[in-house]
């Protein structure tokens, strides 16, 4: 063979070198996002475990919770903070998963059941309450999802309910 040939496989070889290496690459990427989007459905689901079972768990709490979402007025100051405060850990959770489903890497499962909460706790009068006064902590976008929700006025479940 000729020095000339030699170069030549030689340029096939580096060539086929870096097509596989890009290969590589893509499924790693591809892996790395599946990987993501697990982890955000994760931190969801204990995140809102965690605010669950902070409900479950009191009696008082659970009544303060029930009755406030239909009829805020009704709590006195110490059951209302308590209500503010559990609707904004739940905003805080759903303004991340918001921007992960933006951001393409929350499945489409998952973004559903985080709209269907998302109407089933701030759109009873309780919900509406904690937004009217809440909703400037968070950004635009997420502003506008919650508007929209609200707008609607749908209830896909009564968190009130008996």
């Amino acid at each position: 063979m000729t020095l000339e040939q030699y170069a030549f496989i030689a340029e096939i070889l580096g060539t086929a070198t870096v097509v596989i290496s890009l290969v590589y690459l893509a499924l790693q990427v591809r892996h790395s996002i599946a990987q993501g989007q697990a982890e955000a459905r994760y931190a969801f689901v204990e995140a809102t475990s965690d605010i669950n079972m902070t409900i479950a768990q009191n009696k008082e709490l659970a009544s303060a919770w029930r009755g406030g979402l239909q009829n805020p007025g009704q709590l006195d100051s110490d059951e209302t903070m308590q209500l503010w405060m559990l609707m904004g850990q739940y905003c805080n959770a759903w303004l991340v998963m918001h921007q992960l489903h933006i951001d393409g890497q929350l499945a489409k499962n998952q973004w559903h059941v985080v709209k269907i909460d998302v109407a089933a706790i701030l759109c009873p009068a309780g919900g509406r309450a904690f937004w009217e006064i809440g909703r400037g902590a968070f950004d635009p976008e997420f502003r506008k999802f919650v508007d929209e929700i609200q707008d609607k006025g749908e209830r896909p479940y009564d968190m009130s309910a008996r």
